[in-house]
């Protein structure tokens, strides 16, 4: 199922919607800053009705290095670049 098919998705203001279809919750990002592999959790509208950042989660999965998961908030969506082939796969569906 498309994530624009899905209620939540509908559910969301139409600028949040233009992000998700630039930006697809269900797809791997490398950080353009740090080169780590992240995943999107959320997306921010700004008070002045921007929506140019978002929290990601830096998990040891994906990340070896990494010593301890964890979500950063305030992260420019322009940092980011999509690890191509690569989906997100909610728990229990591996």
């Amino acid at each position: 199922m498309r994530v624009q098919d899905t209620d939540w998705y509908k559910a969301r203001p139409l600028l949040i919607q233009q992000k998700i279809d630039l930006y697809p919750p269900d797809r791997l990002y490398r950080m353009k800053s740090t080169q780590q592999i992240v995943y999107l959790y959320s997306y921010e509208e700004n008070d002045d009705g921007l929506c140019e950042t978002c929290t990601i989660t830096i998990t040891r999965k994906f990340n070896p290095t990494c010593v301890l998961d964890r979500r950063v908030f305030g992260v420019r969506l322009d940092d980011l670049e999509e690890v191509e082939g690569y989906r997100v796969v909610p728990d229990g569906e591996e």
